[in-house]
């Protein structure tokens, strides 16, 4: 991320993710609608950048730039059924009882970051 001034980026999440048309590494990513948000570390890539054999970090895909995620330090497996009542990058709280619920007296944990994955946020 070419301008980033201080900070330890070991101590958070850094994702492929996909990302606005435009972004450039630097970049505040904003995901979804609960307030998650991110820096991205790649610019986004494209299908353009891929076929020419641009500098493309392994697995990413056309539409992903790299997401780094501030106060995101661990994501969990869930199971597959899990989210799926969440949109996502929508917060995620968890019940007294153990279920992710999106009731806003819960405990919130984190947000979905997709079908089977949690990122936690930071205490």
């Amino acid at each position: 991320m070419k301008n980033r001034k201080h900070g330890k980026l070991e101590d958070s999440v850094t994702l492929p993710l996909n990302v606005p048309d435009g972004t450039k590494s630097g970049d505040i990513v904003i995901l979804g609608t609960a307030g998650l948000y991110g820096v991205a570390t790649t610019d986004k890539i494209t299908t353009a950048i891929i076929n020419a054999g641009g500098n493309v970090p392994q697995g990413y895909v056309d539409g992903q730039g790299g997401v780094f995620l501030p106060g995101i330090s661990i994501t969990l497996a869930v199971a597959n059924t899990a989210l799926t009542a969440f949109a996502t990058f929508a917060k995620v709280y968890k019940s007294a009882a153990g279920a992710y619920t999106a009731v806003t007296t819960d405990t919130f944990v984190g947000y979905k970051i997709n079908a089977t994955t949690l990122a936690l946020r930071g205490n």
